[in-house]
């Protein structure tokens, strides 16, 4: 249905996160460090904390 309306080559609203559409910015990349210095340091537990849709599992799914 939106497809089709909007031109739109993929569904615009899945239940699950598309890494093609994040936006890497600096943030994003210094909360992708974080995690891997953590799991890399094996830190005994790592915290990601932000605003509702900035991103969170996308970037936890980059780094997996």
């Amino acid at each position: 249905m939106y497809e089709e309306y909007w031109g739109l080559n993929t569904l615009p609203f899945e239940n699950v996160p598309d890494p093609r559409f994040l936006y890497r910015s600096s943030q994003h990349e210094e909360a992708l460090m974080r995690l891997l210095y953590a799991t890399k340091s094996q830190k005994g537990a790592v915290m990601l904390t932000g605003e509702i849709g900035c991103g969170k599992v996308l970037t936890t799914q980059v780094s997996n």
